[in-house]
């Protein structure tokens, strides 16, 4: 046997006749699509010309200069970085994408196919959105509003019904991100406004086919809304931002559809003497040949662990964790999904931008509490499916809860894929090697300890030394998760609600007609012993709790259920009256 490090700095215990793990493919030829007629025009949207059949691949790359010179500075210096640090874009995984690739920077046309807003299965585009974006996303032809639906352009084959039907437009601009269905798409007319479309890509890559399910499309949204709901003060106390993905579309009679994400502008153009840096930059190789990190390492002159521990684990965490704990919204942090703010020397100022937002869980209950608004869940049916609360909230096959699970398998799967413990380890373990810190163990009680020590920080909760350490759902991250939420749930008004019979009959009404609507989740039985609270969010929505008088969880957490009332409905208009005079008297 022998240890093999592969291209992600993934290391591999390989017999000695392998040189490489099993699941890395031969190189393929790229496969492009041709279509064997010319198109014709169909008509126009403004001057974009709308023509009958897809063009063929190769016939969509365009000059570099029309892309690459014109878009910001700033933002092309990323974009560079992107392609430039991606170890795992320049694999034999991505090789029969040929120039569509990650690693390729060769821009090409991206067309959409115009499509009214009726026909869609599902069409959103949230009112966070700036107007450019909107603008990007829908325009009007012949007093109809008009999406466009974005599909990568050597994939037109799974659209032949929808481009007769509609036509297809070739006029963005495009280029591949870190990953081969993420884009970004300019309009040639106006380079200065940058858009991020995530196309369906109906290839298998690295064990999954990437297309946009439906589930996805919805949960998009919906996070990205919860993200924007939470506000700025906060989230420059969390030292956090996002790109929120503000529009989804779900194709006529299709499955999947488009993405829209709306670029944070720090991106486009950093501050002075700043810039970003993807966060797996930090195991690649940096201009001095060296890696980014040790790079870092060396321009703080600091000590490796001080600098590691201070500088690149405990920010990350202390985000990541105020989201979940904070806000609860857990995400899927591996290191394509977040970017490092750099200063002049090119060192973390401990500010992030996260994004790819459908892997967020919602615990809507927390949020709640927190009485962030939330009106946006009653704009879809089955939110809390969408939101994916139950996930939030249960156990997964490990046995433990979300947060818990999401944690230890992108921070202690250390051979895992992109995490950022593996890539500290990759660099730390071949520059120290004797140093057990920079041991698969070592490197776990780092991130745990940092990790308990902010948990502690937001939620003063301080664990026995039995329970800080090890996986399972009453151990570090979880219990804490589970106390701080217990701690919220005490509300000393519960009984003026509890005790007033009245108020009890009209809840118990309600909530039985949004559970036939769908606009509930159950997390226990709801029975005649359940009382039921109104909650009043920062934007008027309301939300109706059912709680048991005798929890029987670990937690003794009484809520059983939770509905949400559509905004502006009759309902909400009915009960929102009762809830504020009672409110009222109480004052």
């Amino acid at each position: 046997m022998h240890l093999v490090t592969d291209r992600t700095g993934a290391r591999w215990l390989l017999p000695v006749h392998m040189d490489s793990p099993t699941s890395v493919r031969e190189p393929r030829a790229a496969e492009y699509y041709k279509h064997p007629t010319p198109a014709a025009n169909k008509g126009r949207i403004g001057r974009q010309q709308i023509v009958d059949a897809p063009l063929s691949a190769d016939k969509t790359f365009v000059a570099e200069e029309k892309f690459w010179d014109e878009i910001p500075k700033g933002f092309a210096d990323l974009l560079h970085s992107e392609k430039d640090y991606n170890l795992h874009g320049q694999s034999d995984h991505f090789s029969f994408l040929g120039d569509y690739g990650p690693a390729s920077k060769k821009p090409f046309m991206v067309p959409y196919i115009p499509i009214p807003e009726e026909d869609f299965e599902f069409a959103y585009v949230s009112d966070f959105a700036e107007e450019d974006t909107k603008n990007f996303i829908k325009t009007k032809q012949n007093g109809k509003t008009i999406y466009r639906a974005f599909i990568h352009p050597n994939y037109p084959e799974n659209f032949e019904e929808l481009i007769a039907k509609y036509g297809i437009v070739y006029h963005y601009v495009g280029v591949t991100t870190s990953s081969p269905r993420s884009l970004i798409v300019i309009d040639p007319d106006d380079p200065s406004k940058v858009h991020w479309v995530k196309p369906s890509l109906p290839k298998k890559i690295d064990g999954s086919v990437r297309l946009n399910i439906d589930t996805k499309l919805r949960r998009a949204v919906i996070m990205s809304e919860a993200l924007a709901s939470i506000p700025k003060a906060s989230r420059t106390e969390y030292g956090v931002d996002f790109m929120i993905e503000p529009g989804s579309l779900q194709f006529p009679g299709k499955q999947f559809g488009t993405i829209f994400r709306e670029v944070n502008q720090e991106l486009v153009n950093p501050a002075a003497g700043r810039s970003w840096m993807p966060a797996f930059a930090l195991n690649a190789p940096g201009p001095s040949g060296k890696t980014v990190l040790e790079d870092m390492i060396q321009k703080s002159d600091r000590p490796a662990k001080d600098f590691i521990s201070e500088s690149i684990v405990r920010p990350f965490l202390r985000s990541y964790l105020s989201l979940a704990l904070m806000e609860g919204l857990p995400g899927e942090f591996h290191t394509q999904n977040f970017y490092y703010e750099l200063d002049e020397k090119g060192l973390p100022t401990g500010k992030f931008i996260f994004k790819d937002n459908d892997g967020f869980r919602f615990d809507v209950e927390l949020a709640m509490r927190k009485k962030r608004g939330m009106g946006y869940l009653s704009k879809f049916q089955k939110p809390f499916y969408w939101a994916k609360f139950s996930n939030a909230l249960g156990t997964g096959g490990e046995g433990v809860q979300f947060l818990g699970s999401w944690y230890y398998k992108l921070i202690r799967n250390v051979n895992g894929f992109e995490t950022l413990s593996s890539y500290i380890l990759s660099v730390m373990s071949n520059l120290d090697s004797s140093n057990q810190l920079w041991s698969k163990d070592g490197i776990q009680r780092l991130f745990d300890d940092i990790a308990l020590e902010e948990a502690e920080k937001m939620t003063g909760i301080k664990l026995d030394a039995d329970k800080r350490y090890g996986f399972g759902k009453d151990k570090g991250l979880n219990e804490i998760l589970n106390l701080h939420r217990k701690a919220l749930s005490v509300d000393a008004r519960v009984d003026i609600w509890r005790e007033d019979a009245a108020i009890q009959d009209k809840l118990r009404e309600a909530y039985t007609s949004l559970k036939t609507d769908g606009m509930n989740h159950e997390r226990g039985s709801v029975s005649a012993r359940t009382y039921f609270i109104p909650h009043v969010m920062d934007d008027g929505t309301l939300m109706i709790e059912a709680r048991s008088p005798s929890p029987s969880n670990a937690y003794k957490n009484p809520t059983q259920a939770l509905a949400i009332i559509e905004v502006e409905s009759p309902l909400h208009r009915s009960l929102g009256a009762v809830v504020a005079e009672k409110l009222a008297s109480c004052q």
